[in-house]
Order: C-alpha cells, then sequence, then structure tokens
C-alpha cells in the first residue's frame, strides 16, 4: 500500500479534500503467501486463499487526527506483483485463468472512549404525507451489541418561527422527546440486549416534521474509569414506527 487518504468536504465548498494517513508502514512491501491448493486436476482445485495485514502506530504519524471522525470517503494507492520471487518451484508455479486475484480491502479501528465518555449523532428527514393528521407512540425496539450502555435522546431541529408559540401550550420543551436509557450487551455480539420502548408522538411533532424539521438522535454511550474497547463488529440497531389515530383530511 503506498498511500492512504480520507476525503472530507469543507464548509462552502463544492470539492473534497483529502488528509493523507502519515505513517512509516506504508509505501513497505507485505508479501502474500500463494494459496494452498489440494486435488489432481486444476478445474477441481481446492484453493485455502492466504492474507496478509499490516498494522498502524499510534505512536507516530497522524492516525490520531486521521481517525477523529467519520470520514466522507476514503481513498488507497495500492500496487501488486504477482510471483515476485520468480518460479521456485522448479516449474509448477501455476495461474488458473478462470480465477484471477482479486483484492478484497478490509479497514477495521477500533472504537475507544475514556469515562468521558463519547457520543455519536445523526440527523434524519422524517417526511409525513401530506393531508394526514396523527397522535399516538413512537415505538422504538433497540438493539445493543456493545458492552457498555448508553443513553439516546432526540430531539426536533430546524424549527419553523411559527412553531415556538407551542411551548405555551405543550411544555417548553415540547420537541424533545423522553430520554431512553439502553443497558449494555454480555460483550458477545451474537448476543446484544434488546429492549422495547415508548415516547409520547404528539401532533405537533408530526407538523413540525411536515414543515421541514429533522429529528436528531443523539447516543451517548457509558464508559467505565479505565475506558473500553468497541470492536467493528458492535454497534446499536434502532427500529421504529409509529402506533396511534391518524385523522385523514379530504377536501
Amino acid at each position: 500500500v503506498e498511500s492512504v487518504a480520507r476525503m472530507d468536504s469543507v464548509a462552502g465548498g463544492a470539492d473534497l479534500v483529502a488528509l493523507p494517513l502519515e505513517d512509516a508502514v506504508l509505501g513497505s512491501s507485505v508479501f502474500l503467501p500463494r494459496a494452498m491448493v489440494a486435488g489432481d486436476e486444476m478445474a477441481s482445485w481446492e484453493i485455502w486463499p492466504n492474507a496478509a495485514e499490516f498494522w498502524l502506530s499510534s505512536q507516530s504519524g497522524n492516525l490520531a487526527d486521521f481517525l477523529s471522525s467519520i470520514p466522507e470517503a476514503l481513498s488507497w494507492s495500492a500496487g501488486l506483483s504477482i510471483n515476485p520471487l520468480g518460479d521456485v518451484t522448479g516449474g509448477h508455479d501455476r495461474i488458473d485463468l478462470e480465477r484471477l486475484p482479486e483484492i478484497e480491502v478490509i479497514v477495521s479501528a477500533p472504537l475507544e472512549v475514556s469515562s468521558a465518555r463519547a457520543v455519536l449523532v445523526d440527523t434524519l428527514d422524517v417526511v409525513p404525507p401530506d393531508g394526514l393528521d396523527f397522535v399516538g407512540q413512537l415505538d422504538l425496539r433497540v438493539e445493543n451489541r456493545f458492552p457498555v450502555g448508553a443513553t439516546m435522546r432526540m430531539e426536533l431541529v430546524e424549527l419553523v418561527p411559527s412553531q415556538s408559540v407551542l411551548a405555551g401550550v405543550f411544555g417548553p420543551s415540547w420537541w424533545r422527546f423522553e430520554d431512553i436509557v439502553i443497558p449494555p450487551a454480555g460483550g458477545d455480539p451474537e448476543v446484544p440486549s434488546t429492549g422495547e420502548y415508548n415516547v409520547d408522538f404528539i401532533q405537533p411533532h408530526f407538523e413540525a416534521l411536515r414543515q421541514g424539521a429533522r429529528l436528531r438522535v443523539e447516543l451517548e454511550l457509558e464508559a467505565p474509569d479505565e475506558g473500553a474497547q468497541f470492536r467493528v463488529d458492535q454497534g446499536v440497531v434502532i427500529v421504529g414506527h409509529l402506533t396511534g389515530d391518524a385523522i385523514i383530511s379530504i377536501q
């Protein structure tokens, strides 16, 4: 691998800006042993591929800045030389033209948080249909594969000015939903902790979304004093749907 870069947009710019990853391992050669095969005829070979990996260091370079947030895209440049050692088997080197070499790139990085915690934020566009009013509940099913608990907070953002008068009727924080406390998983990503939660969803919520408001979801992860590490196969899955009474207006 010769180079790796993250691509991000900047405020007011239409093009992505690249931040190259700096590490001594980049540019060095990684040797991939040949695949192991079994069988008498090439067409019936059973193949066990070989793999190689290299590790980046957080002690030098700019790895911390490179992983400071989720990039919009990643780019890399790499070169592949087939059979770089030449014929080392006395004429028995083979290549199956029906199974040309394939390169699969997997990028994974553990997430580590301290007792200061980490906050994951996403803002969703939810557009209710026209001609329909709704009062009921937002039912959520949450599957947590992280080894720590979390608190989920949801609120409507980008409200139109006319909706500020609703605070006198529905309360000063009507656009915020009740906090949800999510228990940790047991550490096995195949056995997440699951929970079902209900939050009140009133007509002003529905109308605010219809007028262009967005739903901001914030997930604050817990962590012990010694910190916690998360793997790429761990995460939180949130599925929601509305249940209640819908009023259809026909003109």
